[in-house]
């Protein structure tokens, strides 16, 4: 799912690799039975100008594009915590997105 969603950010919004990262995580948010497909982005320095445009536009493009079980339903900008190795810690990931969500800090898609 993240590499689809990283490959349709770099081309859609014609961004190099390196100018972001990007993490999916999946919470059950909104039904016990499924989880939501929750992405956070971190964008480099030169590209951090993008971020007000991809908060309008990446959910809706995302979910027209890109493949049913790969559409984002939640969506927030913040750095990816990881190891000194460089790994994600999703266990951390997943925390912080849910306290994004319960502050009203993470894009929903409508």
């Amino acid at each position: 799912v993240a590499a689809e969603l990283s490959g349709f950010l770099a081309a859609s919004f014609q961004m190099m690799p390196g100018e972001f990262q990007l993490a999916v995580v999946g919470l059950r948010l909104e039904s016990e039975h499924e989880d939501s497909c929750c992405v956070t982005i971190e964008l480099g320095k030169e590209a951090s100008h993008r971020e007000a445009e991809l908060k309008t536009a990446f959910l809706e493009k995302a979910c027209q594009t890109v493949a049913k079980g790969s559409r984002p339903d939640y969506l927030r900008f913040a750095p990816i915590p990881r190891n000194f190795k460089g790994a994600i810690l999703y266990p951390r990931l997943k925390q912080e997105f849910l306290n994004s969500v319960k502050q009203n800090a993470a894009f929903h898609r409508q």
